[in-house]
């Protein structure tokens, strides 16, 4: 009887053995979740397969980009008092790495290098102020700490130094001039590019803020008639323009990983162009108060910030390939209008 129940004790250990390590294997091969930063004046951190609020940092300063380091374990939130660094496991404030108003913040090729496009306004004693010009901050990832500091001038939109020989810088103003400089020129300074070029716009344009950079590309929103995405290639120096083919606002931008497909929010939906040709080559109607534009790693999804859904706001997710939605998740206590996906937490 005692053999019987040993016997019986050992197979049930290693039944409950084989189940621990069947439930270990399950646990270990989940894929991780596709976090969605999502912000307005705080950041909520969405689980993008559920559609389920997964961490938040309340800031109440505007956030007006959002990037993310290559290992994706650090967001860079461009803020109207200075850039954070928040981790991107335990959604806390890691690092405030600068003190001045950030309009864009973007990452160097080699991720080792932050751009900083800044600028403030100081208070005089008689009550006026003083706007002062902005500046690119160039900051080392790794540590945090200032590299160099270059004044650009007044009412930049846009701004991108170069990284090399060979390599061009371009600004963009918000008169709409857009300069792009050679490797030993000073930062806005060089020669003038023509947002037209190639096409017949009527009537007056405007380049927003929304800009994407993707591989040496900027991308760069032309609002008009017709819309249009302006592709500066900073290794050859040339210009081409995709044209949307009637006009449209233009809200937000985004590249799928391979560089092929460009995606363009028009405010109220979303347009797909061939990267190579400039040929559209699908468009979705979506409900209306659309910004920003985001694409997961594995190029599979799109993720758009809806400013307004009932008493807050929401994430669209898109499919890219098929070219329909795929699910709306509510914020109740935001309205979000800057997104961005964490990278390497997407390959399925």
């Amino acid at each position: 009887m005692f053999a019987l129940t040993a016997w019986a004790v050992a197979c049930k250990s290693k039944d409950d053995g084989a189940a621990s390590a069947k439930a270990a294997r399950a646990v270990e091969a989940k894929p991780a979740p596709t976090l969605v930063f999502a912000a307005s004046s705080n950041l909520r951190v969405l689980d993008g397969d559920a559609g389920q609020v997964v961490g938040r940092l309340d800031m109440l300063k505007t956030v007006n980009e959002i990037a993310f380091s290559r290992d994706g374990a650090t967001a860079y939130l461009a803020a109207s008092d200075g850039v954070r660094a928040v981790d991107t496991t335990t959604f806390e404030l890691k690092a405030k790495l600068t003190e001045n108003p950030a309009r864009f913040v973007e990452l160097s090729d080699d991720g080792a290098r932050l751009f900083v496009l800044e600028h403030f306004v100081t208070k005089n004693e008689d009550g006026t102020r003083t706007v002062h010009p902005f500046s690119m901050v160039t900051l080392e990832v790794a540590t945090g700490a200032v590299l160099s500091k270059v004044e650009i001038g007044d009412r930049v939109r846009y701004a991108r130094p170069s990284e090399g020989p060979g390599r061009h810088s371009l600004v963009v103003y918000e008169s709409n001039e857009v300069v792009l400089g050679r490797p030993t020129e000073p930062l806005g300074k060089g020669r003038e590019l023509n947002p037209a070029a190639g096409i017949q716009p009527e009537g007056a344009w405007q380049i927003r803020q929304t800009v994407a950079y993707q591989a040496g590309h900027v991308y760069l929103p032309v609002e008009g008639t017709p819309a249009r995405i302006m592709d500066v290639n900073l290794d050859s120096g040339e210009v081409r323009n995709l044209s949307l083919g009637r006009p449209a606002a233009l809200r937000g931008l985004a590249l799928t990983p391979d560089g092929a497909t460009v995606l363009a929010n028009t405010g109220d939906g979303l347009v797909w162009l061939d990267a190579a040709s400039g040929a559209v080559t699908g468009e979705l109607a979506l409900p209306g108060g659309l910004m920003g534009c985001a694409v997961r790693g594995d190029g599979k999804q799109a993720f758009i910030a809806k400013t307004i859904d009932e008493k807050g706001g929401a994430v669209l997710t898109v499919d890219v390939e098929a070219k329909s939605l795929l699910a709306k998740a509510h914020l109740d206590d935001i309205s979000p209008w800057a997104i961005g996906v964490a990278p390497g937490a997407s390959a399925r």
